[in-house]
């Protein structure tokens, strides 16, 4: 094979100020969801007595697992009540064997519906709240009182086991049930490095790495043989053709391999795993290498996207910030955990979300959308998040930041998706793209009244936002043809 082209990055003229447009873009949709978060919980939990803050981020996390290929309300709406009952069954009971497939637990079988996630709680018992918030999933009487709330994720098989080795590492001593003690792992292995590293990055990739071998398919080596964690997960038909009897047949074939691995090999391979994890962080030695070979394959990029996303909430956030930030805080004043000469909460808490910048793009199909991409670059092919990255290195771009790309998941389907690039500042920045930016009729969307919501905020992102009148970046963008 030859040797593959180096991209020329002087192409791209214009990335700077793309950065600068995603950055105040960004920004806003963080100020607007923190607000509507105060106002309503992400996670809908089922739980009168609410979540402990370690709870809500291991629930968080457990949504996370399952969210792919579908409605993200539906994750935090209904998977939010389910998955904060089970986590609150396992901080209490510190019990593995409800999470075991059956008819009266966690993943449990339900008629002809087969097996799906479940509440322990009946429908009576869950709070008003969460009945509320769930009330537009069912119609009249399709729910009683005595109904448990179940939820099935898209890939409801692998999610299932990913959420099995889970809450078995978790549940070893070294981190007594604890998501954040498994996160305060991953800093105190960075802390061990013996030469000088940048810190704040380091933070982040140990954490979001740890992450990454606690649920996802991570194949360690040992002896020469890879241990296949996911191996009893057949490939689920795509269904093409509509054919449902097949699909159906499948489902059910994953459902029984599923119960016949618990049954008899899960444990074995989950202690295996809880291992490997344990011996690549204490290996204080050679683990900044380990880290350094990781991030230089393509697996940083799309196979970790909820990783990404995840890591991204607990870091910007306001409400996730506050709890990861004041747990670890916590563990650094106790005596059992070895953090406490630790400077990470520093380090990764900032008001300027400086940790963010190591955080790659969480891939998806708005942000790889083909009109979106042929305004952002000249180069149509190979990842977004992976180009983003080298151009933000080779680049030094000092405003913004790749992952805040991710403002395209509510940008591109109200812009791109709708040809609205004649309003739109990035065709009008774009270097191949053939549509034409229209500065008067843009220019004529903007209020410049700071009483008034940003009419081009609304059509852009669908966020409600206080124009910022003569301060506003979109409008010295209008004025100026520039930023």
């Amino acid at each position: 094979m030859g040797k593959t082209e180096k991209y020329d990055y002087s192409k791209e003229k214009k990335f700077e100020e793309k950065f600068k447009i995603v950055n105040f873009l960004d920004g806003i949709r963080w100020k607007c969801n923190g607000e509507k978060h105060k106002e309503e919980n992400l996670i809908n939990c089922s739980c009168e007595e609410g979540l402990s803050d370690d709870e809500t981020l291991l629930t968080h996390w457990l949504c996370y697992i399952t969210n792919r290929q579908i409605d993200y309300r539906v994750i935090w709406e209904k998977g939010g009540a389910v998955f904060s009952d089970a986590v609150k069954e396992y901080t209490k009971h510190k019990d593995m064997s409800y999470f075991y497939p059956s008819t009266d637990t966690f993943f449990r079988k339900n008629g002809d519906e087969g097996y799906t996630f479940s509440s322990s709680k009946k429908y009576s018992e869950i709070s008003r709240v969460c009945k509320e918030r769930l009330e537009k999933y069912y119609r009249g009487d399709n729910l009683t009182d005595e109904d448990y709330i179940t939820f099935k994720s898209r890939f409801y098989t692998t999610d299932y086991l990913s959420i099995l080795y889970t809450l078995y590492t978790l549940a070893n001593d070294e981190y007594g049930y604890s998501f954040v003690k498994y996160i305060s792992m991953a800093i105190d292995a960075v802390d061990k490095i013996e030469v000088e590293v940048n810190k704040t990055e380091y933070y982040v990739k140990s954490i979001a790495y740890a992450l990454y071998r606690l649920s996802c398919n991570f194949k360690d080596s040992k002896g020469g043989k890879d241990v296949k964690y996911f191996e009893c997960v057949k490939k689920q038909n795509n269904n093409k053709n509509g054919d449902n009897k097949n699909n159906n047949e499948d489902k059910k074939t994953n459902e029984q391999s599923i119960i016949d691995f618990v049954s008899n090999k899960f444990e074995e391979l989950a202690k295996i795993r809880y291992n490997n994890i344990k011996e690549t962080f204490n290996n204080s030695k050679e683990f900044k290498g380990i880290l350094d070979k990781f991030y230089k394959t393509e697996v940083c990029y799309d196979p970790m996207k909820r990783v990404w996303c995840a890591l991204r909430d607990y870091l910007k956030d306001e409400q996730f910030k506050k709890m990861l930030k004041g747990c670890l805080e916590s563990l650094r004043k106790s005596e059992t955990v070895e953090l406490k000469e630790s400077e990470a909460v520093k380090f990764l808490f900032t008001e300027d979300n400086a940790a963010c910048k190591y955080i790659e793009l969480p891939g998806d199909v708005w942000n790889e959308n083909t009109l979106f991409r042929q305004c952002l670059t000249t180069k149509h092919s190979g990842k977004l998040g992976k180009l983003l990255r080298e151009v933000y290195e080779n680049k030094k771009i000092e405003t913004g930041y790749p992952e805040q790309f991710d403002v395209s998941f509510d940008f591109v389907p109200r812009m791109c998706e709708n040809n609205n690039c004649d309003i739109c500042l990035f065709a009008n920045y774009s270097e191949t793209t053939k549509k034409v930016f229209n500065k008067e009729k843009a220019l004529a969307l903007c209020v410049n009244d700071s009483e008034k919501y940003c009419p081009l905020m609304i059509l852009y992102c669908g966020y409600l936002y206080k124009c910022d009148g003569e301060k506003c970046l979109m409008r010295e963008c209008l004025q100026k043809g520039d930023v």
